[in-house]
């Protein structure tokens, strides 16, 4: 039994010591065949399971052979503890084959294997003293990187707090800044809309501040963010701040015009935000309603005294032409009273005539007239 239980314990020293070069699953089914002919020795009769120690044999020379292939494949690439391992690996080995041949009277020799063994376990404490002195070495160096590391660390701690401390101070002294400029000016955060500061002269504008409020909700008292958000456009495709927009819009609230300025920078704790900088331009906007009033109307009274100078034109030819219309008819009626005045006198001349014939005849001292003349005269 010990000897069968050696080969599968051997096999996983080397895969301890060569982990990557010795197959795991190899390792495995080796342990498996040497429980299984453990098996075979406690269940069947001595003179049964003495015949499987040959087949045993050939497979402890199997694992051998797998065994000297990874040591010496590890060898070839200059390993000093594959190197070692081999070594005593190729003692005990010959000791094994020195052994069965002898136990099959095959040569007669005596027993190696106790002497391989021994050579064996030296080689293999000289090889744990080698990787007990590398690891103490590792582990010295590591102290000693680690020591470094440490103090880097804390070197590093101390730069980092008083940068923060002068980031501190710096957007203390941005944040008076912006307190004293003559705008709105409010920071949000760009994700979740949250309002991170607004300067006095914004909170003096709505009367209230609304710092950690919604900014579409507080300022605008929407139900979603505003349609005109421009933070898509305030930074570049890897999230940076990009460009200054600017727009006009009127504020529902206030019912004040403002000009936005809007850009994104950095905040505390490195977050990209949105800062707007608002100017009321309602005085301006409502200069601009005016003149365009003003416009408007001059524009209808230049049209209406246009209106009026051509209906003037129409009334000065419509009296031109009674004036010449009366003027017309003035001298037809002195025409047509000097053709009655000339045609009364020339026919008045003849009728004076013939009136009187006719009365020297109607008195008869012609002579007598009859009824029909005188009914015509």
């Amino acid at each position: 039994i010990s000897f069968y239980l050696s080969v599968p314990a051997f096999t996983q020293f080397v895969h301890y010591l060569f982990p990557i070069r010795f197959s795991k699953k190899i390792c495995k089914w080796i342990a498996i065949t040497g429980l299984l002919f453990c098996i075979a020795v406690i269940l069947l009769p001595v003179r049964m399971f003495s015949h499987t120690l040959p087949a045993y044999q050939i497979f402890t020379l199997a694992v051998s052979i797998y065994a000297l292939y990874v040591l010496m494949a590890a060898s070839f690439q200059k390993e000093a503890e594959a190197i070692i391992f081999l070594s005593g690996f190729s003692l005990i080995l010959l000791a094994a084959v020195n052994d069965m041949l002898q136990n099959e009277n095959i040569i007669q020799t005596t027993e190696m294997v106790p002497l391989g063994l021994f050579l064996f376990i030296i080689m293999q404490a000289f090889l744990q003293s080698m990787r007990f002195s590398k690891t103490f070495t590792l582990v010295d160096r590591q102290r000693q990187e680690l020591h470094e590391t440490n103090t880097a660390f804390k070197k590093e701690i101390v730069d980092r707090t008083q940068a923060e401390m002068e980031l501190k101070k710096s957007q203390e002294r941005f944040l008076h800044v912006l307190d004293s400029i003559a705008a709105d000016v409010y920071v949000a955060d760009m994700e979740t809309y949250e309002i991170l500061f607004m300067n006095k002269n914004m909170v003096d504008a709505f009367n209230d501040d609304f710092t950690g409020q919604i900014c579409w909700k507080a300022f605008r008292n929407n139900s979603a963010p505003c349609a005109h958000c421009t933070n898509d456009q305030l930074v570049d495709a890897k999230g940076e701040p990009s460009s200054v927009e600017i727009w006009e819009c009127q504020n529902p609230l206030t019912g004040r015009w403002y000009i936005n300025y809007d850009r994104a920078i950095k905040w505390a704790g490195g977050k990209v935000v949105r800062l707007q900088v608002a100017t009321d331009v309602t005085d301006r906007k409502l200069a601009e309603d005016l003149e365009k009033r003003v416009d408007e109307r001059t524009a209808e009274i230049l049209a209406a005294n246009e209106k009026l100078h051509l209906e003037i034109e129409d009334r000065k030819r419509a009296e031109a032409n009674t004036a010449r219309a009366k003027r017309d008819a003035e001298k037809a009626n002195k025409a047509k009273s000097e053709f009655l005045a000339n045609m009364s006198h020339e026919l008045r001349t003849p009728l004076n005539h013939i009136m009187g014939f006719i009365q020297l005849v109607l008195s008869k001292k012609f002579g007598d007239l009859n009824a029909e003349q005188e009914e015509y005269l």
